[in-house]
């Protein structure tokens, strides 16, 4: 399976989502997981049901926890079934996620630095 922004994955029980693909060499997918919203959470970007079948009440994402994976690699854990696929996030739900990466203050600089260099001032 050709993993793109917007797709999701199951692993251990928390639905992740692919926030952007980086060229490269290697491609890199950096993927963000969403939580339950509680006290202290980082709302930043905040989910409510209806945003995703997933969600079915407040959802944060946690962009204090981003992860990257080479492309590939992720590809081949979806397809290996270590990970189980999830419904993508619409449009207009991944592009609220994609900028608050960018507006989190708990996001790890290194991925603010990549990501403001894939879309600079384009991005969304």
């Amino acid at each position: 399976m050709a993993v793109k922004p917007g797709d999701t994955f199951y692993n251990f029980g928390h639905l992740w989502v692919i926030v952007v693909v980086a060229p490269g060499p290697p491609e890199t997918a950096i993927v963000a997981s969403l939580t339950s919203r509680r006290d202290g959470s980082d709302a930043t970007t905040l989910l409510r049901p209806g945003d995703h079948p997933f969600v079915v009440h407040d959802t944060v994402v946690s962009y204090a926890d981003l992860r990257s994976f080479e492309k590939s690699d992720l590809e081949m854990r979806i397809d290996g079934h270590l990970f189980r696929t999830g419904v993508p996030f619409s449009r207009t739900v991944l592009q609220q996620i994609q900028s608050g990466l960018l507006k989190s203050p708990f996001t790890p600089r290194k991925f603010k630095m990549l990501f403001e260099g894939l879309f600079g001032e384009d991005a969304p």
